[in-house]
């Protein structure tokens, strides 16, 4: 009892329980995060969105927190990276001799292109003043209604079936498209679902190896 009772007033023992305990709420909000970034990264809805949702919801919502969103998510981009490796081997083989990996390269830098000036010109106000859960239901709302009404509304015909027969205007679009995944709710690939509705191309087809 007396040793129980000398533990109890040690200020050393009391404070690696406080930080067992700590690390411990540390960890399972690691493992909450980790879950809605797997279960949300791969489908039609905002994966930013929905961590910065659950981290309000947890309090796991710090510039740790931040930094955690991000390093998260690159298990994301080396899972694309892994699916579409032969396309990417390929491309990069062809890159100086072949129309098609030149075509492919080409329109992606281009898609790629609005990203990279809205990013750096908006970048840290977009941090600033959408980054946080108000902002992210909100655009979550407009954003599924958005999708409602373009599916809801009269298809065009298809003119592009592949990747292979966009045009440069064409990738441009998808990049004006995607950059409304900037604002944390409205998804990338919500995007890229409703883009067929307004520009005649099919996204049933465009997963080409």
């Amino acid at each position: 009892m007396r040793r129980c009772a000398g533990r109890s007033q040690d200020p050393d023992f009391a404070s690696r329980g406080r930080k067992s305990f700590v690390d411990i709420t540390l960890y399972l909000q690691a493992v909450v995060m980790g879950l809605v970034e797997g279960l949300t990264e791969f489908l039609p809805i905002s994966s930013t969105g929905h961590l910065i949702v659950t981290g309000s919801l947890i309090g796991f919502h710090d510039e740790k927190a931040k930094v955690f969103d991000i390093a998260i998510q690159t298990g994301a981009i080396f899972a694309v990276i892994l699916v579409y490796w032969q396309r990417i081997a390929e491309t990069l083989r062809g890159m100086t001799s072949e129309v098609r990996a030149q075509r492919f390269t080409r329109n992606v830098l281009i898609a790629f292109f609005p990203a990279v000036i809205l990013g750096l010109a908006f970048g840290k106000a977009i941090k600033a003043h959408l980054f946080n859960a108000n902002v992210v239901a909100i655009a979550l709302i407009v954003g599924g209604a958005i999708i409602w009404w373009a599916e809801r509304r009269q298809k065009t015909a298809v003119r592009i079936e592949t990747v292979d027969e966009m045009s440069p205007a064409d990738a441009l679009k998808v990049g004006l498209i995607q950059c409304l995944a900037m604002i944390p709710g409205p998804s990338p690939m919500a995007g890229k679902l409703c883009h067929p509705n307004f520009f005649s191309t099919s996204w049933q087809n465009d997963q080409t190896p």
